[in-house]
């Protein structure tokens, strides 16, 4: 429950990104979810993926040196996994797909 200051109420963290040594937070932006519930944030060490109960299951790489601000499962099959880097928007194929949002594209 949310109170109206904005703090949670009988709240617990759900999961914790992790963070560069030499930074004091994560930079934690940009998120999607796979089909799994799996959700895949970017952060300063790459995009991070983590299982439904909220356990780091893995970080892909950065895919430049920028900072990495957005992510979505996009293109056939949902299957791919886009990411926003500086100007540039890069994509890796993944064994996964993306959660399907009715009304949002094709099945």
């Amino acid at each position: 429950m949310v109170n109206a200051d904005g703090t949670l109420w009988a709240g617990e963290r759900y999961m914790e990104l992790r963070a560069p040594v030499n930074r004091p937070d994560s930079g934690g932006d940009g998120m999607t979810v796979d089909q799994e519930g799996r959700p895949f944030i970017t952060s300063f060490v790459g995009i991070q993926m983590f299982d439904a109960t909220g356990r780091l299951g893995g970080v892909i790489a950065k895919p430049s040196d920028k900072g990495c601000v957005s992510v979505a499962f996009a293109g056939p099959d949902r299957s791919w996994l886009y990411a926003c880097a500086g100007d540039k928007v890069f994509r890796r194929k993944t064994l996964t797909r993306g959660v399907y949002l009715p009304g949002k594209g094709s099945e």
